[in-house]
């Protein structure tokens, strides 16, 4: 790797492994702040998110990807800074610039990667590694953040504000790359909307609800199974271990999406059908973390292969939808398991993912006949 490479290494690592992002939830909770105020903090951020990230294309052709990611990095140390005053309108005013940080730096990271590495291959070697680190250093911050928790409640928000900033240290030595564009805006828009046709697109969106889902009630469900409350920590430890090992995996394997797909649906049927026991359970999840691993180091290089011109306009539309389909899965599925139990919404991602598996090849078929 260059100096330069190396340099976003580490920016990488720490802007996107906050411990914060670990025990934001508890530990907003317990300084004082009710569910109300948490959860109305999360819809306005990620509402928030959603309103940003299309005008931020505009910024970037008037002031460069890096100012903008430096940007981000600013509103969220503002952010952090005003949930230490324990103040429900504070902190919703605190969810609004934690809402557009991340409305400003989704896909733009990638753009500035792919700008920064000489080539398409190098950039794709570069991207599984910090996925592989990333997971490492996640699966470190799993354990250790609720740790720090336990000698002040403040910690893991303070260490967050420290990684961004020599998160924003290292990112202001860097150069400052301007994506070249090869067409007039309208004319990318154009070109770029065909992007949700793409099966890769909705495959994209597919495998991101069926990992959000499967995560989000991973937890209850190993507790339901029968695995004590003082051993998920650890568990968890080890789920990303095996992402960590997933990302590994794809460095040194060329592993096609499509049954990563397959084998994702197979095993959350699996897991709502005959997950029952601890030890089928748990072998079932190591699976799903292995694939989970596999799939977040191949996707987005081999979303970026399929954009010839306008990363930054297709990413934008892909995580502006992804965050919509978000907030509406988060609803749904919530309801869902009210309704029928948590079991049922691995039956119903399972299925989610084989339909799509088997719509999306047959759109591929059709489309190379």
């Amino acid at each position: 790797m260059t100096k330069e490479e190396k340099v976003y290494v580490a920016y990488s690592l720490l802007t996107d492994n906050l411990p914060y992002y670990f025990v934001g939830m508890l530990l907003l909770y317990n300084v004082g702040y009710s569910y109300t105020s948490i959860g109305l903090m999360g819809g306005i951020a990620e509402l928030v998110s959603i309103v940003s990230n299309v005008p931020s294309q505009i910024l970037l052709s008037r002031v460069g990807v890096k100012r903008i990611m430096m940007l981000s990095i600013v509103l969220k140390l503002i952010g952090f800074a005003l949930l230490f005053f324990v103040n429900p309108a504070v902190a919703l005013f605190a969810a609004v610039l934690l809402g557009a940080s991340e409305g400003l730096v989704e896909g733009n990271a990638q753009i500035y990667l792919c700008l920064l590495t000489s080539d398409e291959l190098r950039y794709q070697t570069l991207y599984r590694k910090i996925a592989f680190w990333s997971r490492l250093l996640t699966a470190a911050l799993t354990i250790s953040s609720t740790a720090l928790m336990t000698f002040n409640l403040f910690i893991p928000l303070i260490v967050s504000i420290l990684f961004l900033l020599t998160g924003l240290i290292l990112l202001s030595g860097l150069p400052d790359v301007s994506e070249r564009l090869v067409s007039k805006v309208n004319q990318g828009i154009q070109k770029q909307s065909q992007l949700v046709m793409m099966p890769i697109f909705v495959l994209g969106l597919t495998m991101a609800v069926l990992i959000m889902v499967t995560n989000t009630y991973a937890s209850l469900l190993l507790q339901k199974s029968g695995v004590s409350v003082a051993y998920i920590g650890f568990i968890l430890f080890i789920f990303n271990l095996m992402m960590a090992f997933g990302s590994y995996l794809a460095q040194k394997i060329n592993i096609a999406l499509l049954p990563l797909v397959a084998v994702y649906g197979l095993m959350a049927l699996a897991i709502g059908l005959i997950g029952k026991g601890v030890v089928v359970t748990l072998a079932l999840f190591f699976v799903l973390r292995l694939v989970n691993g596999i799939w977040q180091a191949e996707f987005t290089p081999s979303f970026n292969q399929l954009i010839t011109e306008n990363r930054s306009l297709a990413w934008s539309y892909y995580t502006t939808v992804l965050s919509i389909v978000f907030m509406i899965a988060d609803a749904s599925f919530g309801h869902l398991a009210d309704m029928f139990g948590i079991r049922w919404l691995y039956l119903i991602v399972g299925v989610l993912g084989l339909l799509t598996l088997v719509m999306t090849k047959a759109v591929t078929v059709k489309a190379h006949d």
